[in-house]
């Protein structure tokens, strides 16, 4: 196992929930640079919205550093589980990649904009006695911010109205198929 004296992009691994730390210790490195996209969008809880930010590759940031005289200290940095390999080679991530998540995500930062629910959509109710169930969006209702949806109550389906503020879009992360449930 040899290591390159070239300065590359390299996906790492963190331990769970320590992508932050890990990036803070990273960065304290010398001649370590880091890249941890994370998207911010605002999710609606029951008494208010509130925006949240994780990442954007759950337990996965970016480091270029030289793994000739830096895989040790990168590998045992705070909050780092590994330097993803095939087998005992490093897999360097392509300088266009790392540039073109840089560009979508300015500061480390990708912005999703709040979007309206709309009919056909799915919703998770939370708040009230339907909290935690999901429905389908049936309408949105004219002039008032409530929303009128059908949710199976005990094996009927019914039709009932929600206020706006009673109700959360299933955020879809941007790389995935599979809606979030939330935090």
């Amino acid at each position: 196992m040899t290591f390159s004296d070239q300065a590359a992009w390299y996906c790492l691994k963190t331990q769970p929930k320590r992508e932050r730390a890990a990036a803070t210790s990273l960065s304290a490195l010398d001649g370590v640079s880091v890249l941890f996209p994370q998207v911010r969008y605002r999710r609606q809880t029951a008494r208010r919205g509130r925006t949240v930010l994780e990442p954007l590759f759950p337990n996965y940031l970016f480091a270029r550093f030289r793994p000739l005289h830096q895989i040790k200290a990168v590998g045992y940095a705070r909050g780092v589980a590994y330097v993803v390999r095939q087998g005992t080679d490093l897999i360097p991530v392509p300088a266009s990649v790392v540039e073109e998540l840089a560009t979508l995500a300015p500061g480390n930062i990708l912005e999703l904009p709040l979007q309206p629910v709309q009919a056909g959509e799915n919703i998770r109710i939370i708040a009230g006695i339907f909290q935690g169930n999901s429905a389908d969006v049936v309408r949105l209702l004219p002039g008032s911010e409530r929303v009128r949806v059908l949710l199976d109550i005990l094996g009927r389906s019914q039709e009932i109205e929600l206020s706006l503020n009673e109700v959360e879009r299933r955020y879809r992360h941007p790389l995935g198929s599979q809606p979030s449930e939330g935090s």
